[in-house]
């Protein structure tokens, strides 16, 4: 694997393998995607408990299976332009 890093976040990762903090640059890439995927399930796991206080606090609303969908769709549609946001700034 190959990485242009910016030379901002260059200088960063030499200083983490200088240090030895990371045997490699694939290494230091690893770990930070690995940090990146844990924020979003933390992410995920506030959203879900938010919701759950909502329901338990009677708060929750009913929909049919349509609107269940439509719903999801849009959660998915909301990811993906996440996704391609974060693509274009990398």
């Amino acid at each position: 694997m190959s990485i242009a890093f910016p030379p901002e976040l260059k200088r960063f990762v030499d200083a983490e393998l200088s240090q030895g903090r990371y045997p490699s640059e694939g290494d230091l890439v690893c770990d930070a995607v690995r940090l990146l995927q844990a924020k979003r399930v933390r992410g995920l796991r506030a959203e879900i408990d938010l919701g759950q206080a909502e329901l338990d606090a009677g708060r929750g609303i009913n929909c049919d299976d349509d609107e269940l969908e439509s719903f999801f769709d849009e959660i998915d549609a909301e990811y993906e332009r996440e996704l391609a946001t974060e693509s274009r700034s990398a």
